[in-house]
């Protein structure tokens, strides 16, 4: 028999309401502020809640509602939570400011059932990157998703859309890291590129083209990822920018190495990946680390590629990532193969297939198959790689995996050969439509391998060597274009075969040379014993040492750095560009900020190597040696077979290391490492080591320069965007106690770091008081950048604080520097913070809380480092309570109030600035000589001063230009500001009528000048328009 439902009171309801209204766990304690119960009705409730089974505990104090609740449960709390009682508890939770003691979601939760589905979405978005921050890609895709579903209902919106296009982007990302509904991923990126048309966004229109012609790769389009990848390159290179180049350069890359232009692919793969460092996710790095690495082996760059293959193997098993650590091992694998390293190869092979089985990964398992089919092609197994390679397509197939599209070039050769089997265990397949597919096709590296291949064919058929010649040149001229030495050196081999038959031996002997000299990289392995007499003693020959002439071409690469804002991004490139001269796997470079001491240096910049590695134990070997080198301030290079005690470290075959100075002092050391290759630091003279440690040193002093003249660069810049330099001189001028209390008070604040808020009514002088702190702080040499909020309309504030890259609005044709950026090293002052927007708002204590932003439209975080002082006239506590301002914002802001008084309470302070006022307009307009009467001191003393000084400065330069003789006009309003029942009784001017009014209506509004309820919207006019007017006025 079903238990009978306890009579409950209302608020006992209400309160089992209010935990199921949030959709997650609640702690009791809140939900009892939310809805206050007595203590004995609140133990009774939730003795007998607990007992019927309606709450289960997720913690201490913490319960939901049970998901098996009675109907009559259920009823009773369905019947309460009608929108309107949702909205008084959201309303509630701001009242008594209980935000941030709830659970994001349970918030998101609620605003989304009262239909506030843009707050909800920023809440979520802010939790999406937050969980990208700690590469939590589980948790931001779930919190994407949701952001997107709400924002997707708010079309036409502009703050929404914006919002929408962002967060659509960074969801299309997850999901194709994760590989979740991946299906709905194009129909979001056409509305993301729709929003963006709309809000005149090129720059993220060009990414949902991007990020479209990737997607449509993976899906097996090609053409459709070519024509999409094509189409936002095309706007990438119309803005230009730096911050589009290096968002885009990860696509410009995967567009090249689509059609086999691998030299011009690892370029803007390496801008891709120096570019990544900078961002801390590592959300898209697995893809272009990846693709990157084939590309760098396809040119022959295979210690660079196995370096890369091998930091991201280990890493993502470090991270318990086993799909992606299987997928990297398989590619090192085949990387290995490759170099002609098949014991090795055959190793991670087979790791990574067991690895693949276990996980049951259906692409890494495809992957290492392939290279195992391709091992066992090698050692002349054909038939067991065809039976190999036969599965793994089959199993791939039963998964719907897409192996449509690849880029091995010996598959094709695979082929070739099995068709030669009588027995193949390729079927349902025709080799010789497969190849005019590849000619036809938009990849000149297979359509290189191809045209050879069809050579052989003629070679071996009667009266075809004309046909066998024409197809071996195109293979050579598009393999040339592709970049790959080996397949080009096998063309070229084949090339020296025929030149052979045709009896032309000194053709053949040069062929065979330039075919060797493309293959040697690879042991020579693949290059064919029978041209091996045209080399003479070439082909057993060692590799020769770097000559002066190679070291003076890596110093031309090192200077001819595109110049960068970031230390750090120089940094990395020139340890890239060290490793890849040298041959080195990976690289570091260490800095030892005192050389005297013991301490650890530090890892300034990496290549191939992690911060995470540097801190284990078995890097501490590498440390003695790095530190050894650093001591003695000459290169070392360490072979494991050398060591007598265990100086080299695991997971190295041969380290070297190259101190550098700056300032005339040693201060770094490079750091390269090779864990597969033994030899490659052996072919530089110790002589020329030398050389290279000296001019790196030189390399390294000029980045440091260069990084320090362009933060000189910078605060030259900012100075000119202070508009109260012309103010300098004046300083403040008192004699009352009170403002020079206040002075000093001042003066013992500006040696501090601390944020400022100077409050006082319009015309007091706020301005200059913040200029006065940033003059005798330790910043006055740095930019003093002014932001006044009630001259910028509502919908540039954005931009002005935080810049903007080109083409990211209707109208950014350039990209601009925001104050924020400008104020770096020095000082930022707010004027009026109270006329900040909402939306701004966030973002603004982000950048107080974390001194990094992102410009407007780019990706790439920037660093400030500024003094904040804000001020306003308006009451922030009210603010706050009213809903206008951020909590959060006003308690980072008011860390050290200052209020300076109105003039009116300055006493005999208003002749000591009529004068000053008086003596400056004077000799401004040549009216010298011009003094107060008493009854004009008299007159001046008796008026109340509403706007302040900067009302005495006008009233006094209005009197300068209307004085007859000596004698000056003050011409100030009547003391009685009291509307009369007649305003026009006393005859006032259009200026003092408005003037009137305004004042009126600035005492309704409580001095709000924007936004629903202020003084603009009441008078139907502007926000910077009004300000103009209240200067005019003398009230602003």
């Amino acid at each position: 028999m079903a238990q009978a439902t306890p009579e409950l009171s209302k608020q006992q309801w209400e309160f089992l309401a209010a935990i199921e209204a949030f959709g997650q766990p609640v702690h009791v304690s809140l939900a009892g502020e939310l809805i206050p119960l007595s203590p004995g009705p609140f133990l009774e409730l939730i003795r007998q809640a607990k007992s019927l089974g309606w709450l289960e505990r997720t913690g201490p104090d913490t319960y939901r509602l049970s998901g098996d609740l009675p109907e009559a449960v259920k009823d009773g709390v369905r019947r309460i939570n009608t929108p309107e009682f949702l909205k008084r508890l959201l309303k509630r939770i701001e009242q008594l400011e209980l935000g941030d003691r709830l659970n994001p979601g349970s918030l998101s939760i609620l605003l989304r059932r009262v239909g506030r589905d843009y707050e909800a979405a920023v809440l979520e978005n802010e939790q999406a990157q937050a969980a990208l921050q700690k590469d939590d890609f589980i948790s931001a895709w779930s919190h994407a998703e949701v952001a997107v579903s709400c924002l997707s209902r708010l079309k036409g919106q502009p703050e929404a859309e914006a919002l929408f296009v962002s967060t659509v982007l960074d969801l299309s990302n997850l999901r194709f890291r994760l590989g979740r509904n991946l299906d709905g991923v194009p129909k979001l990126l056409r509305q993301a590129r729709d929003a963006a048309d709309a809000l005149g966004d090129r720059r993220s229109r060009a990414l949902a083209d991007l990020y479209m012609g990737r997607f449509s790769y993976f899906s097996d389009n090609l053409d459709d990822a070519l024509t999409a990848l094509a189409s936002g390159l095309d706007e990438v290179e119309e803005l230009g920018d730096e911050d589009i180049l290096a968002q885009s350069a990860e696509f410009v890359g995967l567009y090249y190495f689509l059609q086999g232009m691998y030299k011009e692919a690892i370029k803007h793969f390496e801008r891709a990946i120096l570019s990544s460092k900078s961002k801390k996710s590592g959300l898209v790095g697995s893809f272009l680390s990846y693709t990157f690495a084939y590309c760098a082996a396809y040119l022959g760059r295979f210690t660079q590629a196995v370096g890369i293959l091998d930091y991201h193997w280990r890493n993502w098993e470090q991270k318990s990532e086993p799909a992606l650590a299987a997928l990297f091992r398989s590619a090192l694998g085949i990387t290995l193969l490759m170099m002609g390293e098949k014991g090795q190869a055959l190793y991670h092979l087979r790791g990574a297939y067991e690895d693949s089985r276990r996980i049951q990964n259906s692409r890494s398992l495809l992957l290492t198959q392939a290279g195992l089919s391709y091992y066992h092609f090698l050692e002349g197994r054909i038939e067991e790689s065809s039976r190999i390679l036969h599965h793994s397509i089959t199993e791939a197939a039963k998964n719907d995996f897409a192996v449509r599209q690849y880029s091995f070039p010996w598959i094709l050769e695979q082929y070739d050969e099995f068709r030669q089997l009588d027995d193949t265990h390729i079927h349902d397949f025709s080799f010789d439509d497969e190849l005019h597919r590849i000619i036809q096709g938009p990849n000149i590296h297979l359509r290189g391998v191809a045209y050879r291949i069809m050579a052989k064919g003629a070679m071996k058929r009667c009266n075809e060597s004309a046909k066998a010649r024409s197809n071996l040149e195109a293979s050579e001229r598009y393999l040339k274009r592709s970049g790959d030495p080996v397949e080009l050196g096998k063309t070229r081999s084949l090339m020296a075969q025929v030149e052979m038959e045709a009896g032309d031996r000194a053709k053949a002997t040069d062929l065979a040379r330039k075919a060797w000299e493309g293959m040697s990289i690879c042991e020579g392995a693949l290059f064919p014993d029978e041209l091996r007499s045209l080399l003479g003693d070439e082909s057993g020959r060692q590799p020769t040492r770097v000559h002066v002439e190679v070291v003076e071409r890596l110093l031309e690469m090192m200077e001819a750095f595109i110049p960068s804002t970031n230390l750090d991004e120089l940094l990395s490139r020139v340890a890239a560009v060290s490793a890849e001269f040298h041959g080195a796997e990976s690289c570091g470079l260490f800095w030892f900020p005192d050389p005297d001491s013991a301490r650890d240096p530090e890892l300034r910049a990496t290549y191939n190597l992690s911060q995470e590695e540097v801190k284990t134990s078995d890097f501490r070997a590498h440390l003695k040696t790095i530190t050894q080198a650093f001591r003695r301030n000459k290169p070392l290079v360490v072979r494991a077979q050398d060591c007598v005690e265990d100086n080299i470290g695991a997971g190295a075959r041969t380290v070297l290391c190259l101190p550098f100075e700056v300032g005339g002092k040693v201060r770094g050391v490079l750091y390269h490492r090779n864990a597969y290759t033994g030899n490659n630091f052996d072919l530089i003279d110790p002589a020329i080591l030398q050389r290279i440690s000296r001019q790196m040193s030189g390399c390294i002093e000029r980045i440091w320069e260069y990084s320090r003249l362009m933060e000189k660069k910078m605060l030259m810049t900012a100075v000119r965007f202070s508009p109260l330099e012309r103010e300098r001189d004046q300083g403040i001028i008192t004699e009352d106690p009170g403002m020079i209390d206040l002075l000093d008070q001042a003066g013992q604040v500006a040696d501090s770091e601390a944020s400022v808020l100077i409050l006082g009514e319009t015309g007091v002088g706020k301005g200059l008081l913040a200029q006065r702190m940033h003059a005798m702080s330790p910043r006055s040499q740095a930019p003093f950048v002014v932001v006044d909020l009630t001259t910028i309309p509502e919908s540039l504030v954005e931009s002005e604080l935080f810049g903007h890259e080109k083409g990211a609005f209707t109208g950014a044709d350039r990209q601009t520097q925001g104050r924020i950026e400008l104020a770096n090293q020095g000082t930022l002052f707010m004027d009026e913070v109270g006329e900040t927007p909402l939306f701004v708002q966030k973002k603004l204590l982000r950048v107080i809380q974390e001194r990094s932003f992102v410009r407007i439209g780019g990706t790439r975080p920037l660093v400030s480092d500024f003094r904040l002082i804000v001020a306003t006239n308006r009451d922030l506590a009210e603010e706050v309570s009213s809903g206008r301002f951020r909590e959060d914002l006003f308690y980072r802001l008011n860390v050290v109030p200052i209020t300076i008084p109105p003039l009116r309470k300055r006493g005999r302070d208003v002749l000591l600035l009529a004068r000053h006022f008086l003596n400056h307009y004077g000799l401004k307009h040549k009216r010298p000589g011009l003094t107060l009467t008493p009854e004009d001191e008299s007159a001046l003393l008796g008026y109340h001063w509403p706007g302040n000084v900067r009302e005495l400065q006008n009233v006094i330069e209005r009197a300068v230009l209307l004085a007859r003789g000596s004698r000056v006009e003050l011409n100030l309003p009547p003391r009685s500001k009291s509307v009369p029942a007649d305003p026009f009784s006393d005859t006032p001017t259009a200026d003092e009528l408005f003037r009137r009014y305004l004042k009126f209506i600035l005492q309704k509004t409580g001095g709000k000048l924007s936004g629903p309820g202020g003084a603009a919207k009441i008078l139907g006019m502007k926000r910077t328009t009004l300000y103009s007017r209240m200067k005019k006025l003398g009230l602003g």
